[in-house]
């Protein structure tokens, strides 16, 4: 199981300072749904295929750890 220094220290090495960033505030937005609604299970959910999911996070190496570190199910 990855954990959240290990996911960020992989970003760090593998992608441009501003991609972390980016992938930080993704990861922060699914909190927040997350928290908004704690009784859903559905939150804690992210599919591969979303676009928006691709596009900020699960194209970088490490996001995808990241999320899985935080708590995250990453449905292929």
């Amino acid at each position: 199981t990855p954990t959240v220094p290990a996911a960020f220290a992989k970003l760090r090495l593998r992608c441009s300072g501003p991609d972390v960033r980016t992938v930080a505030e993704t990861a922060l937005r699914y909190i927040d749904q997350v928290l908004a609604e704690p009784k859903d299970a559905k939150r804690w959910q992210v599919a591969m295929s979303n676009e928006i999911f691709q596009a900020r996070i699960g194209r970088h190496d490490g996001g995808q750890d990241l999320m899985l570190a935080i708590g995250f199910e990453v449905d292929e």
